[in-house]
């Protein structure tokens, strides 16, 4: 009934099974990919080039002696940035 030579095969083959996929799971080499270099990273645009208008008018702001509420320029991107200039109806950019 007992045979030990058949469950020692089939350890044999399940330890054998274990460590070919700990192995082949892991790759040898384990440095990290070259990094580009400054010139590589910069040569290439983040946003195209072409502009979609040349020029920008501004529409629905205050009159020509700043009576109502203009268009502010900030100084960054947001309103928590102070403004720095504001825009009359009519100004094209």
């Amino acid at each position: 009934m007992y045979k030990p030579k058949i469950y020692l095969a089939i350890l044999g083959t399940a330890i054998a099974f274990c460590a070919g996929i700990i192995f082949f799971a892991h790759p040898l080499d384990r440095s990290e990919p070259p990094t580009p270099s400054l010139a590589e990273v910069t040569a290439q645009p983040l946003f195209p080039l072409a502009p979609q208008f040349e020029y920008i008018e501004i529409m629905e702001s205050c009159g020509p002696n700043f009576i109502g509420e203009c268009v502010a320029v900030r100084s960054g991107p947001g309103t928590k940035f102070r403004a720095v200039a504001a825009l009359r109806h009519g100004i094209v950019l």
